[in-house]
């Protein structure tokens, strides 16, 4: 009998484990949202308390998956106390407000401003010529060279999205740019994957050090 293994189906599930595995937390929000958005359009007459509240849904979930990995990161850098605050205020605190302001466009930007922080964040590596973020997020990527080209990449990638971000919110509807919003985790994991992938092809060529 023909092993299964060196038939046509081997040669498919060998293709197939050659692709990334995605971690649940990474669709999750895309995939709650992609479900919620169209039942809260029929359940509420006001298309703005539908995203407000489809918006609360995702930001809550994103938060409540990377809740324990942030707050390990903070509480070494700040102390508990400290971390405990800021947890409060950039979390239930922030939502609160927008919420309570009531205007979707906040809501929008907010995304706007993630990306543009996380872009000088990865600028202020890049000038620095140290790493200190790149190093810290991909210890992977252990030359130098290379991680200044990684934090580069990074800086486009974010302003990348912060562009494509404000051109949704000028021109497509709030359906749309939910689905952007859901989806924005598994497009950054794409990325950020792809260009890792290069750069580690890159370090052992020997192209990354500097």
């Amino acid at each position: 009998m023909m092993d299964p293994k060196s038939g046509p189906v081997g040669g498919v599930v060998a293709r197939l484990g050659r692709f990334p595995v995605i971690a649940p937390e990474i669709l999750m929000p895309g995939l709650v949202l992609t479900a919620l958005w169209p039942l809260l359009r029929v359940m509420l007459d006001s298309e703005v308390d539908a995203f407000l509240l489809a918006f609360v849904v995702t930001i809550a979930l994103r938060l409540a998956i990377k809740a324990e990995m942030l707050i390990l990161a903070a509480s070494s850098r700040i102390g508990r106390r400290a971390t405990v605050v800021a947890t409060l205020a950039f979390g239930p605190g922030l939502l609160a407000f927008l919420i309570l302001n009531g205007d979707p466009t906040w809501c929008q930007r907010f995304l706007s401003a993630y990306f543009l922080v996380m872009a000088a964040m990865f600028l202020l590596d890049v000038i620095d010529g140290k790493g200190h973020l790149a190093r810290r997020k991909w210890p992977e990527i252990d030359q130098p060279g290379t991680q200044r080209i990684l934090s580069q990449l990074m800086v486009i990638y974010h302003l990348g999205m912060l562009l494509a971000n404000e051109v949704l919110i000028s021109t497509s509807g709030f359906g749309n740019w939910l689905v952007f919003l859901g989806y924005a985790p598994l497009i950054s994991h794409l990325v950020v994957q792809s260009m890792l992938a290069v750069l580690r092809d890159l370090e052992a060529r020997g192209g990354g050090a500097a």
